[in-house]
């Protein structure tokens, strides 16, 4: 993450109460100062280096604007909130993990729709395990702020509706459709096939395990916490997700289907169906729209 932070406005009041919560609950798990930084949509609060919150910072900004650009080209009504979006920026995984307490380890950020704050940490102090591994701590950073922040955006712009039942499947296709964003790559990089998990798709695959059928993947959201199916999940909800916005027709449906989601649960299935038809030829056509593009790879 590389930018130079842009100018920032005082705080609103809505801001300084946000800042008093998240320092309160830093000094109640043991944490020291929690400085403040802010641009004009975002407000970041925490221990994480200077440079790293100003870079992550404007990220954000760069990111949020295409963001509202690209849908709002697909035809839907997004627009900034009227209050910043919060990001607590922590230094490192430990102070992650003390900050964010139960089911903090082993994830490398979230956004928190409850308290709608995204909480994540600098990974450059986990470069020796990351490199290991084959990764690089400033590309993590990246991407992970980027696949969360498409959280955040996605419900504070208007794209996911507030107090719906909303399929994870939606929620994290959603996220992981956008999640292959990198700055300074041209204009508008939203769309593009995301490579990985494609990737990752076809060596689940390779490997035996089972395609997902997408009615057991918008009606079940555990297979997304459940290490065996996880990885293949979120690869099919991304591919699902960019498949609907790239067929005109499905478009619309998606549209539809996302302004009408509904309250109860019980009803996901039902109304899914009521847009889409049978989910089985949902299926289909998913499966079919994999193929050609792993043909167009090829």
């Amino acid at each position: 993450m590389r930018a130079q932070l842009g100018k920032k406005s005082a705080l609103s009041a809505d801001d300084e109460r946000t800042v008093a919560g998240i320092r309160e609950h830093a000094k109640k798990v043991g944490l020291g100062n929690f400085e403040v930084k802010s641009t004009e949509h975002f407000l970041a609060v925490g221990d994480a280096p200077r440079a790293y919150s100003a870079e992550a910072l404007n990220l954000c900004e760069s990111y949020a604007k295409e963001f509202l650009e690209h849908f709002r080209r697909l035809g839907f009504q997004l627009d900034y909130p009227a209050h910043r979006m919060t990001l607590v920026l922590l230094k490192d995984a430990a102070t992650f993990q003390t900050f964010a307490e139960e089911g903090a380890k082993g994830v490398g950020g979230h956004y928190d729709l409850a308290s709608n704050r995204l909480v994540i940490f600098d990974m450059r102090p986990e470069q020796a395990e990351l490199k290991a591994q084959g990764s690089d701590a400033e590309r993590v950073n990246t991407f992970t702020l980027v696949h969360e922040t498409a959280h955040m955006l996605c419900y504070n712009s208007g794209l996911l509706p507030t107090g719906r039942d909303i399929p994870v499947a939606i929620d994290e296709g959603l996220a992981t459709y956008c999640e292959y964003w990198t700055p300074h790559r041209g204009p508008s990089p939203f769309g593009r096939l995301n490579e990985q998990r494609l990737g990752d798709l076809e060596k689940l695959l390779d490997d035996g395990k089972p395609w997902i059928p997408i009615a057991t993947l918008l009606r079940d959201d555990r297979v997304f916490s459940d290490p065996k199916t996880e990885h293949l999940a979120y690869a099919e909800s991304g591919l699902l997700v960019r498949y609907l916005i790239r067929q005109p027709a499905m478009l619309v449906k998606l549209q539809t289907y996302l302004a009408g989601l509904p309250k109860d649960r019980a009803r996901r299935e039902a109304h899914a169906t009521s847009i889409f038809g049978p989910l089985q030829n949902l299926d289909q056509e998913t499966r079919g729209y994999v193929r050609q593009v792993q043909k167009r790879r090829r």
